[in-house]
């Protein structure tokens, strides 16, 4: 009975080597975490056990998506985005639109700056340069004063930046999403106590993980580069795609 009992205990450590290299071969989907909010999208490949830390850290992309839309809708908005304490790299930005501008042709522009923030560049053209540009219609995001809850991210309509932008640890960069509707971009003012004042400060910290902040900027008029006298800051409202 002995050797049956050997053989039984060969053909358990078999198994459960084959398990934990089948496990290494094919993980499961890495955790969704929705903070303010970000979502991991990608897995580890067919890796040894010895870099699959690596290719976490290396090959993450997550979303940051924004609180709720309020009733705000206009031409566009500035927005500024910042890296926390490591590099991410912005490789596309979600949005929508209002029922103002619902199944109409949009043009659509995603602007970045060049370099550093975009506050006190509102209005001047050559500190910014394209990263997207479109004719197309926004999906349709409905205002709903009792959603607080962070939207899902499917609900926008993506705007794939032409080349991928990276920030080092700490840098900030200015964003500019405008369409040529009144209606065409659905924004947020003041939540809580700023709500009674809808509007923030400019550059405000109006969403964040722990890798991004997104800053409110102001909003923009019929045209990209120009700002409205007397504005006051807006946020942005959508997701927007990194890579860690």
């Amino acid at each position: 009975m002995r050797p049956a009992a050997d053989s039984l205990r060969i053909l358990t450590g078999v198994s459960m080597i084959l398990c934990s290299s089948a496990y290494l071969m094919f993980p499961q989907p890495l955790q969704k975490i929705h903070a303010g909010r970000s979502i991991q999208l990608s897995r580890p490949k067919a890796v040894s056990r010895f870099s699959i830390a690596m290719q976490d850290s290396a090959d993450v992309q997550q979303i940051l998506i924004t609180k709720p839309r309020t009733s705000n809708a206009w031409f566009g908005v500035y927005f500024d985005v910042q890296a926390r304490d490591r590099a991410v790299t912005v490789q596309s930005i979600k949005t929508g639109c209002s029922s103002m501008a619902e199944g109409e042709t949009l043009e659509v522009q995603v602007w970045s700056c060049i370099d550093g923030s975009g506050v006190g560049k509102e209005e001047d053209q050559s500190a910014w340069t394209q990263v997207y540009k479109g004719s197309h219609a926004l999906d349709l995001v409905e205002f709903n004063r009792f959603q607080t809850s962070t939207t899902e991210a499917d609900q926008y309509t993506e705007l794939p930046l032409a080349s991928p932008i990276t920030l080092q640890p700490s840098e900030r960069r200015g964003f500019l999403v405008h369409t040529n509707h009144i209606g065409g971009l659905i924004l947020r003012g003041g939540f809580g106590p700023e709500a009674q004042q809808n509007n923030w400060e400019i550059g405000d910290v109006t969403d964040e993980t722990v890798d991004v902040v997104l800053r409110c900027g102001l909003p923009c008029s019929v045209k990209p580069f120009e700002v409205e006298p007397d504005s006051v800051g807006r946020a942005f409202a959508g997701s927007i795609l990194y890579q860690c």
